[in-house]
């Protein structure tokens, strides 16, 4: 039932479906997420929540009972589910939330990560004449910016000892696949050259996966011994970059996905960090140099 690492994940009904499947199993919860398709539609999102009452799921021999209200509560807490779906039409006008004001709590607190936007319009249509769409556009899914990163080096020059990254989510939900990051040494620092060294990152011991950058919030990542190529890397000034990959490209390095810079994960604008997206080579150049000796 649950998809490999790399395979898209499961999308889900319900709320207390993913609470059935997945447990408190974090592996299981990060492979199931959630499409809404009724959102602001009507107090229940026509269905998909519980309303006032008591929901019975089962799955096989397990059963689980949530209510409506611990459903929208537990989903307003779940900082690693993200939702994608769309609003609709109900027969009773007066049950559906129209307008800014409810837009941006609601799909915020839902974690949305996309939106139909073709159906159901009186609603985009009433974010426009409100003003705020272009807002509820910023801030679906998740937006990534490198507020810092700092390294050391060992003694000896074959490693680095530490290297701490900070990162921030200003989107509403989390990504919801673990993406595959290199760190990415160049001579050049405009990185038109080709990269020096590629040194994966995401499956060394301390990372913290992509999957588990919260919205608006920070992380750090702090990596220690991270070893340096030396043998593809001679004296000399080399500048940093990261470069984010979907999680397949971990099996399948050389495929046009994977190497095509228009398909790397590009990071916003940072108030803290210089840094520019090279569209050359898909790799986000930071403003950070190391000499080796």
């Amino acid at each position: 039932l649950f998809p490999r690492s790399t395979d898209p994940p499961i999308q889900l009904r319900r709320y207390a479906h993913r609470r059935l499947l997945a447990g408190n199993d974090a592996e299981r919860l990060r492979r199931t997420h959630l499409h809404l398709d009724c959102a602001l539609s009507s107090p229940s999102d026509m269905g998909t929540f519980s309303g006032n009452g008591t929901r019975h799921v089962t799955y096989g021999n397990d059963t689980f009972t949530i209510t409506g209200v611990q459903e929208r509560g537990l989903l307003a807490g779940d900082q690693l589910v993200t939702v994608i779906g769309e609003t609709c039409h109900n027969s009773d006008e007066h049950e559906m939330r129209f307008g800014c004001r409810a837009a941006l709590d609601e799909l915020k607190d839902q974690r949305f990560m996309a939106i139909n936007t073709l159906w159901y319009r009186p609603f985009i249509d009433s974010w426009i004449s409100e003003g705020c769409y272009e807002q509820v556009q910023a801030s679906l899914g998740y937006r990534w910016a490198l507020n810092s990163i700092n390294a050391t080096l060992h003694s000896g020059y074959a490693a680095l000892a530490s290297l701490e990254i900070q990162i921030s989510n200003s989107g509403w939900s989390t990504a919801p696949v673990d993406k595959v990051v290199f760190l990415v040494l160049t001579s050049s620092v405009a990185g038109l050259e080709a990269p020096a060294a590629r040194i994966r990152l995401d499956n060394l011991p301390g990372w913290v996966h992509t999957g588990r950058w919260v919205p608006r919030a920070n992380t750090t990542i702090e990596l220690r011994d991270v070893s340096l190529p030396r043998e593809v890397l001679p004296a000399g000034v080399y500048y940093f970059g990261l470069e984010v990959r979907e999680p397949f490209c971990a099996e399948a390095p050389a495929s046009p996905a994977c190497t095509s810079p228009t398909l790397a994960t590009k990071f916003a604008k940072s108030e803290t960090l210089f840094s520019w997206f090279d569209w050359d080579t898909g790799v986000n150049q930071l403003a950070l140099s190391l000499w080796l000796p």
